[in-house]
């Protein structure tokens, strides 16, 4: 059961009901034991339990790097509120970021722009860190080569030369294919590089949102969509007597085409009402009257009975 927390409010709600957000030990209520004289084992052991921000302990542990690090281990975006020399600390900027992606951008200026740190220390493999490094620093092609290796979404903050370059496309919609929407809009049309997205990423089936309702409305182009998952051999692709039709009711085949199909039909039908027009009127009702009936498929039934 879904919740979301209301900052208005102060508090979590669920289904229309509200009530206090849930707390481990907030610090507010333990600040008793915050007290000038308290031990370094005291203020550690502190920090350490309760999710606390260190500018409420005593002036003199504020600096100490230990209880830095216990407060970024429970918190990796305190980073934000630490002295600027830790915001400077490869080691405590690294742990925070590998918690947390987002801390990222509370590193300092200088470790955000250092190419060899953010190589060397793996951070591209963290999730969402690639969009806090300087644009700048993808200029430099050798860097973004290494960044995108590991790191596809590194294609969003691709210069724009870059950007158009058609195998960095073809390489970034085929490790992950809803970043054809990134693609600058003249490739969408590029067959090659919508069959790549779709062929990488059947399983949400969202491609066909993000194919131009020229493409969309061509049923050939859909149909190899489609073959891609109905055939999935080499055996079958070479088959001359190939016969779509027997996957109608195969569910381990339809599964991924149906979500595709699905997709497109609401696809045709918005461009029907939204456009008033006929040519989007969608000529199948599901997925195995399209899979049997579509003259785009390979049908050995069909084929035999136009012969005759």
């Amino acid at each position: 059961m879904s919740s979301s927390y209301s900052r208005k409010r102060g508090a979590y709600r669920k289904r229309g009901t509200s009530y206090t957000k849930p707390t481990l030990n907030p610090a507010w209520k333990n600040s008793d034991r915050i007290h000038p004289d308290m031990t370094f084992e005291e203020a550690k052991d502190y920090v350490e339990g309760y999710d606390v921000d260190v500018r409420l302990l005593p002036e003199k542990f504020q600096h100490n790097r230990d209880i830095i690090l216990a407060a970024i281990n429970q918190n990796p975006r305190y980073l934000e509120t630490c002295p600027a020399e830790f915001q400077n600390d490869p080691e405590i900027v690294c742990m925070a970021a590998a918690k947390d992606f987002y801390a990222f951008t509370f590193a300092s200026d200088e470790l955000k722009s250092d190419k060899k740190f953010i190589l060397e220390r793996g951070l591209p493999a963290q999730i969402g860190v690639y969009k806090f490094v300087p644009k700048e620093c993808y200029e430099d092609r050798d860097f973004f080569n290494k960044v995108f290796e590991v790191q596809p979404y590194a294609y969003k903050c691709a210069p724009d030369d870059v950007k158009h370059e058609r195998e960095v496309m073809l390489s970034a919609v085929s490790r992950s294919a809803d970043l054809i929407r990134e693609v600058p809009e003249q490739y969408k049309f590029d067959r090659e590089l919508v069959r790549a997205a779709f062929k990488n990423c059947p399983e949400s089936a969202f491609i066909c949102k993000y194919v131009p309702k020229e493409l969309c409305v061509c049923e050939e182009f859909i149909a190899s969509l489609m073959m891609e998952f109905l055939v999935k051999t080499p055996e079958e692709q070479n088959d001359p007597s190939l016969d779509c039709s027997r996957f109608s009711h195969n569910p381990e085949r339809r599964k991924i085409v149906k979500k595709a199909f699905d997709q497109w039909i609401r696809m045709l039908n918005y461009y029907e009402k939204h456009y008033e027009d006929e040519k989007y009127h969608p000529k199948y009702q599901d997925v195995s009257q399209f899979i049997i009936e579509c003259p785009y498929l390979p049908q050995r039934e069909k084929k035999s009975q136009e012969s005759q």
